[in-house]
């Protein structure tokens, strides 16, 4: 479907010399290609005749045997005599690096510069840099490792101890692709022989293992491992493999330092896939003539690759927490069963799921044999609505809507409701079903769909027009986001505190590694802390200690948890010096005066208001929790909490 070839076909031909060993020569590196198939395309394979097919249709792995390979002919510069390792090719690199950009003849800084620089870096620690490797690193790497080496060949103990690490992990971030059982048991399986594109999943896995460990060696060979996925991958054929070493990758980068490379590697994959056709349900002849990979049945492979596409619709919608980017596929042109549930994947049972329909939420009774995946695309299909209309309304030159808000808002609302109500009794949010979901691996995609739905119903109040609603509409916004916020901190606490109510369970002691839920931690700390009365911080602060220990759980893995874990902080220590009586009185002068730059506080009043908000992926939109006054701002927090009252007095008399 994708021709990815270069113009010699070099996926699967003879090789022959080439005919300069200039790496510079244009015709010579036109000639040359990255890859697309095993491992034909490195410098020492060029173009052949394009008939002369792969007689091994197994494996490529063969075909890479550096050691049959005359190294005297390649373009690139010997490393016989050299024998540099990986790491100390970055290190050049880094080196290399800064002697271009004219780094090492920097100016000389002061102490306390230089004090002050570090005590900024504290705050990004354990950020690292993306690899990049110059043409000689690159040779070694890929003749050296991928060419004829499986990690679980080479140092088998290393690469379990790297699997362990993945799986007991890999379920938070929402993302299951691969059958715990079955590819353990394929992929430690020294008999059953690895393709090359086999190869380059393995070490996208490991490579993806390293960010959950805490060590510093584990770190430095997964960087390894990320770059020999990222020179493979590029100009290879699409597969299901090269879709999940894509994602992987995205994944990788989303935990070091790093939005861009993240959002490119999960486009890619997306693109992939589309290429592919997953998006499509197969028909009874794909499914009969569909290529085995990691030792699944036709059942298991129809269940990957559904859990594949829909892995990429997840995290297409989620990279908008990142940078309000928005999603790259319609729901419309989505024909695909939903995920079944995890059980069925791990046992590949013959069993059926409706289909996804954007127009809709199935009843209860229909998703029978769906799984918290299927559940988590429902809620990220309305997320992505909501998101768009956000986007669309922040646009100073925006096209005119064709529906008025409240028709947007009713239906968003009304789907909400139905997602709610399809939930089974055991998805609803409790603390006995998060530690149930807990032992079953399944925790993080439970928690982080409620997270998104309450996150949703948030995002939908707080960020409107409110030129185009009436004062009671824009009234009722303002209690129901705070009140959502609340109930995701309320969500938070109850995460944060399973290991209190399993203090024997290793699943509760492992850090929680749900990152896009920490986005929706976010938004919920921000929402209740943009505004309120100095004699409430205290009790403020106590509500948000779950959501505080939520993301220094995942600060631990995530790039992204730690600039959230710098936010919240600063906005900790915000409050913390409201709280102190005087503190805010610019009299003091120093440190106060520096927050009263952040704050406006009114004694009289006895409140505070912050200026900005820390969630600025809607910035330019009519914010209604930091633009409303006060006198509307708490109007609708106290009416909001009468009507509830009054609600539930109701019906527990029986009137409603």
């Amino acid at each position: 479907m994708f021709n990815v070839r270069s113009s010699g076909e070099c996926a699967g031909l003879k090789t022959r010399k080439p005919k300069s060993t200039s790496f510079h020569s244009k015709k010579e590196h036109h000639l040359t290609c990255i890859s697309p198939r095993g491992g034909q395309g490195s410098p020492e394979a060029s173009s052949a005749d394009a008939d002369e097919a792969n007689p091994h249709p197994v494996s490529d792995a063969a075909e890479f045997d550096a050691s049959k390979v005359d190294r005297t002919d390649h373009p690139y510069p010997s490393l016989t005599s050299v024998q540099q390792t990986p790491r100390a090719e970055l290190e050049e690199n880094n080196d290399l690096k800064r002697r271009r950009s004219g780094y090492v003849g920097y100016t000389a800084v002061s102490d306390s510069k230089r004090e002050s620089f570090h005590a900024d870096l504290q705050s990004t620690s354990r950020s690292q840099y993306s690899p990049i490797l110059h043409p000689q690193s690159f040779n070694w790497v890929v003749r050296n490792a991928i060419a004829t080496k499986n990690p679980f060949d080479t140092d088998r103990g290393f690469a379990l101890e790297l699997l362990d690490l993945y799986f007991a992990h890999i379920s938070g971030t929402t993302y299951c692709f691969l059958p715990e059982h079955h590819f353990r048991r394929w992929v430690s399986d020294a008999s059953i022989r690895k393709s090359a594109d086999d190869l380059v999943v393995i070490y996208a896995v490991l490579a993806m293992a390293t960010t959950f460990s805490t060590r510093d060696d584990f770190k430095t060979r997964g960087a390894e491992f990320a770059a020999i996925c990222r020179y493979t991958a590029n100009g290879r054929e699409p597969s299901v493999q090269l879709v999940h070493v894509r994602l992987l990758l995205a994944l990788y980068y989303y935990a070091i330092n790093t939005y861009s490379e993240p959002w490119d590697y999960s486009g890619g994959a997306l693109r992939a896939a589309l290429g592919l056709g997953f998006n499509l349900e197969m028909t009874e002849s794909e499914v009969d003539s569909a290529p085995s990979i990691y030792g699944l049945n036709r059942h298991g492979f129809v269940e990957c690759r559904r859990r594949t596409f829909w892995s990429c619709y997840l995290m297409d919608h989620f990279t908008g927490f990142c940078n309000n980017s928005l999603s790259t596929i319609d729901p419309k042109d989505i024909f695909l069963r939903v995920p079944a549930k995890t059980k069925h994947f791990q046992s590949q049972a013959d069993v059926e799921t409706p289909f996804f329909n954007s127009s809709g939420i199935p009843i209860p009774s229909v998703l029978e044999n769906a799984g918290v995946m299927a559940y988590l695309v429902n809620i990220c299909y309305i997320w992505g609505e909501v998101r768009q209309n956000i986007y669309r309304s922040s646009q100073p030159h925006g096209a005119v809507n064709p529906e008025p808000f409240s028709v947007f808002y009713e239906n968003i609302s009304m789907g909400l409701d139905a997602w709610k109500a399809s939930l089974p009794e055991c998805l609803k949010f409790t603390a006995a079903n998060l530690d149930n979901k807990l032992n079953r691996g399944i925790s993080g995609s439970f928690a982080t769909m409620h997270a998104i739905f309450h996150s949703t119903h948030l995002k939908l109040n707080r960020h409107l027009k409110q030129d185009t609603v009436s004062r009671s509409q824009l009234q009722k916004s303002v209690y129901l986001s705070y009140e959502h916020a609340t109930t995701m901190l309320q969500l938070a606490e109850t995460v944060a505190s399973r290991v209190n109510r399993m203090p024997n369970s290793p699943e509760a002691s492992r850090p929680f590694s749900s990152l896009y839920s920490g986005f929706a931690f976010q938004v919920a700390f921000d929402t209740v802390t943009a505004r309120g009365k100095l004699a409430d911080i205290p009790a403020l602060r106590q509500r948000l200690e779950g959501a505080k220990r939520i993301v220094d759980e995942l600060a631990q893995f995530w790039y992204c948890g730690r600039q959230q874990q710098w936010k919240m902080a600063a906005r900790l220590e915000l409050l913390a010096y409201l709280e102190k009586e005087g503190s805010w009185n610019t009299a003091n002068g120093g440190r106060a005066s520096h927050f009263l730059d952040q704050v406006a506080v009114n004694t009289e009043l006895g409140i505070y208001e912050v200026k900005h908000a820390i969630d600025e992926t809607a910035k330019n939109t009519d914010d209604c929790i930091y633009k409303v006054g006060w006198d509307l701002y708490s109007k609708s927090l106290e009416e909001g909490r009468w009507s509830k009252d009054e609600e539930v007095a109701l019906r527990q008399r029986g009137v409603i």
